[in-house]
C-alpha cells in the first residue's frame, strides 16, 4: 500500500512579506515569532530572537535580510566564490559581518558558481565607501531593477532568474564588504497541514514544524492499512507566489530499503539497516569478532583483499600528497610576482570539495586568464623600450598602421596599450565565465 513519508516540506516564496507590520500577541515557543508563531528565528550562534525576531548579533550561516528570514545561496554547500586576480581571502566576503570588508586593490571580478541551478530573487551587496554604492554591474541571466536601502547597502532585482553563476565586476569592489544572495523565504512553516490517514502519533503538521531531523518521531507518516491513495495538503493563511518546492524525507524504516521502502534487507543486517539505494549491508573497516580473546585483548580480522586494497589506498594518497606539495610549492613562488600574473581563481572557496571536475575546469580557465594577463605585461615591456625612440618621431606626421606599435607617439602607444589591456580583461572575464 503506498504510504507517504514526509520529513519536511519549504515553499520558496518570491515576493517580499513585511514582517515590521506585525504585532505580536500572546507568547510563542522558544525559537520562533510572529502572530502565529510561524516565523523562525535565525540568531547567529543559536541566540534566541526578541518577541518581535529581533537578533542581538549577525544572521546564523545562511540567512540574511529582515528578521534573517531570506535564505543566503552564497553560503550552500555547493557554491564556489571566487576572485580574479587572486586575492589572500575572501571569508570578508559571506562571513554576514558588514564591518569586515575588502582589502585587496587587485580584484577586478567575483564570480559565485554553482553545481546546478538555482532561482534568485536578488543579489544585495553592502559597502564601506557610500560614493561607491552604485559602482557595480551584476551579470546574471534576467537582471531588472535596483533598490538603495541605505546609504552602504544595494539591492539588484533579478525577477527570479535561474542561474548557475553570477558575476559581479566594476569599481565598488575595492570597497565591497558583504555580498548576500537571495534565495527566497519558506512560506510553508506553521501552516495548516492536512493528510487523508495518519499512521500513529506522525501527523501531517510535522512537515511544517522546521525540524529537519530525518528520524520516525519529527516526520509525517500515512497509514498503511487504508485503502484509498494517501494525499498531503498544505494550506496557506493567505495567497502566495511560490516558484519552488522542497520535500526532505526520511530514510526508510529499520530493516527495508528502496524509493518507496519496500524492499526488505539481508538476513544479516535486517535488525540495523542496509544501504537505501542498493540494499547492502554496511560494513565496517574489517570485522570484530567479540567471541575471540587472548589475554583479554580482541582479536580484530581482516580479509586478506581488503588488507591489500587498504595497503594501496595508503600509498596513493602518500603519492598525492607529494604532488600536492609539489604543485603548491611552484603555486607559491608564482604568487610572489606582481597581482597581475597571479593566477584569477588561486582564491576559491568551496563548502564542499568533493565538486572536484569543477574545480579542475576552474583551474583550466585559470590559466588561460593568466597567459591573456601575461600579454599586458609584454606589450607594456614593449612600450618601454619604444618610449626612448618615440620622442624622435613625434613630428612625424604619419606613422605606420596599429599593428607595428614601434612607430607610435608616446601618447598614441600609451592609449592603444591601455585599450588592449582592457580589451584582453574583459575577454578573460567573459570568456572564461
Amino acid at each position: 500500500m503506498d504510504t507517504i513519508h514526509l520529513a519536511r516540506v519549504i515553499l520558496w516564496i518570491c515576493q517580499c512579506f513585511s514582517v515590521t507590520q506585525i504585532r505580536v500577541s500572546g507568547s510563542c515557543q522558544s525559537g520562533w515569532f510572529g502572530p502565529s508563531c510561524q516565523f523562525q528565528c535565525h540568531c547567529s550562534g543559536n541566540d534566541r530572537c526578541t518577541a518581535d525576531g529581533q537578533c542581538s548579533g549577525k544572521c546564523a550561516k545562511g540567512w540574511f535580510g529582515l528578521k534573517c528570514q531570506f535564505a543566503d545561496l552564497a553560503t550552500v554547500s555547493d557554491c564556489f566564490v571566487i576572485t580574479m586576480p587572486s586575492s589572500k581571502s575572501i571569508s570578508w566576503l559571506i562571513d554576514g559581518d558588514d564591518t569586515t570588508c575588502n582589502t585587496d586593490p587587485c580584484v577586478q571580478a567575483i564570480k559565485l558558481a554553482w553545481s546546478q541551478v538555482y532561482w534568485i530573487r536578488s543579489i544585495r551587496l553592502t559597502v564601506n565607501d557610500t560614493d561607491q554604492l552604485m559602482n557595480f554591474k551584476i551579470h546574471c541571466s534576467n537582471p531588472t531593477t535596483i533598490a538603495r536601502l541605505d546609504n552602504r547597502t544595494i539591492e539588484y532585482m533579478c525577477d527570479m532568474s535561474s542561474n548557475e553563476s553570477l558575476l559581479v565586476t566594476g569599481p565598488g569592489l575595492l570597497s565591497l564588504c558583504s555580498l548576500y544572495v537571495n534565495g527566497g523565504r519558506n512560506v510553508a512553516l506553521k501552516q495548516k497541514a492536512h493528510q487523508t490517514n495518519t499512521y500513529h502519533i506522525h501527523l501531517a503538521p510535522l512537515a511544517v514544524d522546521g525540524d529537519r531531523i530525518s528520524n520516525l518521531t519529527t516526520c509525517t507518516h500515512t497509514s498503511v492499512n487504508n485503502p484509498a491513495p494517501p494525499t498531503w495538503t498544505l494550506e496557506m493563511d493567505s495567497p502566495k507566489t511560490v516558484y519552488q518546492i522542497v520535500l526532505y524525507n526520511r530514510e526508510c524504516a529499520m530493516g527495508t530499503w528502496g524509493l518507496l521502502c519496500d524492499k526488505t534487507c539481508p538476513e544479516l543486517c535486517r535488525n540495523v539497516s542496509c544501504h537505501q539505494e542498493a540494499g547492502e549491508c554496511f560494513d565496517s573497516f574489517g570485522h570484530c569478532d567479540l567471541h575471540k580473546f587472548n589475554g583479554g585483548k580482541v582479536l580484530l580480522t581482516f580479509d586478506t583483499g581488503l588488507g591489500i586494497g587498504v595497503a594501496i589506498g595508503v600509498l596513493l594518497i602518500i603519492i598525492l600528497e607529494i604532488v600536492a606539495a609539489v604543485f603548491l610549492y611552484k603555486r607559491w613562488q608564482q604568487n610572489r610576482r606582481l597581482c597581475l600574473s597571479d593566477k584569477p581563481y588561486d582564491s576559491i572557496h568551496k563548502s564542499d570539495s568533493s565538486d572536484i571536475s569543477h574545480y579542475k575546469t576552474l583551474q583550466f580557465q585559470a590559466l588561460q586568464f593568466k597567459k591573456l594577463l601575461q600579454n599586458d605585461i609584454m606589450t607594456e615591456q614593449r612600450s618601454d623600450e619604444t618610449r626612448s625612440s618615440a620622442a624622435e618621431r613625434e613630428s612625424q606626421t604619419s606613422y605606420e598602421p596599429m599593428s607595428s606599435l614601434a612607430t607610435q607617439s608616446p601618447t598614441q602607444l600609451s592609449k592603444h596599450i591601455s585599450v588592449c589591456k582592457n580589451d584582453y580583461r574583459t575577454s578573460s572575464l567573459y570568456a572564461n565565465m
